[in-house]
């Protein structure tokens, strides 16, 4: 419990968040495909991938 408290407030700090009332679902990623569909939260590999390839074909 201790570990994902801490990461919980690592994540938010990067966030510039500092209460769970700010985090919405834009800040999360789900690390599996098997979680992202359950959960309908973007997979990981996914959420800058439109970004990354117009950086790359531009």
């Amino acid at each position: 419990m201790q570990r994902l408290s801490q990461g919980l407030r690592q994540i938010m700090a990067g966030e510039r968040k500092f209460a769970l009332e700010y985090i919405t679902r834009d800040d999360i990623a789900a690390l599996t495909r098997e979680a992202a569909e359950i959960s309908g939260i973007q997979y990981v590999m996914d959420v800058d991938k439109k970004e990354a390839e117009e950086i790359l074909n531009g």
